[in-house]
């Protein structure tokens, strides 16, 4: 396979109709325009130049069609993966800005050797960094945390001001909320009864500043939860992430927070899991 094919490579027009022809599965609807839609490798870099065809036989592609005109009331809970199903973003770089989008039942496999005769779009393919976001974002419809929809439903009451905590200087320390006692359904007559850990970045540690913000983000949550009706915590401890066990990382859920990793909180801090 040429190494010039990486993770975020974009397909030229020209080859558009070639790979959709080559396509194993469903075509994506509605149909590619190959005028205006890219079409991204979505493949790890390593499976790409896997050397036996018959271990990665397929290259995963994914449509990214621009919006045209960006709309806030549609298109603002898009950004930043915070929707798993649509997600909105810009290219870092690209002039004059685009506002793209995908979704992750677009997706579509030709066979590798396909791209053998093909070449990348060298003035159009994705920085590194958007298209590992891109791939994290689809990764997570099934790495996420299962909680009851119960809880789920529960803890939207709240979501407005626990976006206004994650938002919130006080929270750029907070690398990840963990929580244990959300997996089952209850009745609506029982409370969730949460044993909840807010982990704060290791290279927080010596900064006493960020440690007492972390704490005041603790403090707000405890008060966030606890006035949640239907839930209760029953213990919230700060623990900076190397006090953290594996064990306990095997029984308790994170919340995803993985949106404030985009653009607007730079300065966001993400779980360890997810620092490239």
């Amino acid at each position: 396979m040429p190494s010039e094919w990486r993770q975020g490579s974009v397909l030229r027009a020209a080859d558009v109709q070639v790979s959709l022809g080559a396509s194993i599965d469903r075509c994506p609807l509605p149909p590619v325009d190959a005028a205006a839609d890219r079409l991204m490798i979505l493949t790890q870099d390593c499976d790409l130049v896997h050397d036996r065809l018959e271990d990665e036989p397929w290259a995963e592609l994914i449509p990214l069609r621009p919006l045209g005109s960006y709309d806030k009331n549609r298109d603002n809970p898009c950004l930043h993966g915070k929707n798993p199903r649509r997600l909105v973003f810009q290219i870092e770089g690209e002039s004059p800005a685009v506002w793209w989008c995908i979704d992750p039942h677009s997706r579509f496999r030709i066979p590798r050797e396909t791209l053998n005769d093909l070449s990348p779009s060298l003035n159009r393919s994705l920085p590194g960094t958007t298209a590992s976001f891109l791939a994290r974002w689809i990764s997570r419809r099934y790495t996420r945390a299962a909680m009851a929809d119960a809880f789920n439903a529960r803890l939207k009451q709240k979501s407005s001001e626990l976006g206004d905590l994650w938002k919130s200087v006080d929270a750029e320390a907070v690398s990840g909320v963990y929580v244990l006692g959300a997996r089952e359904e209850l009745l609506e007559s029982q409370d969730y009864q949460l044993d909840v850990i807010l982990s704060i970045a290791s290279d927080s540690s010596r900064d006493q500043d960020l440690l007492e913000k972390a704490q005041n983000a603790s403090r707000t949550l405890d008060s966030i939860l606890d006035s949640c009706p239907g839930i209760k915590v029953v213990r919230l401890s700060e623990r900076l992430e190397q006090d953290i066990t594996l064990g306990e990382l095997r029984n308790y859920q994170r919340l995803d927070l993985d949106y404030r990793s985009g653009s607007d909180r730079p300065n966001a801090s993400r779980p360890a899991e997810q620092v490239d």
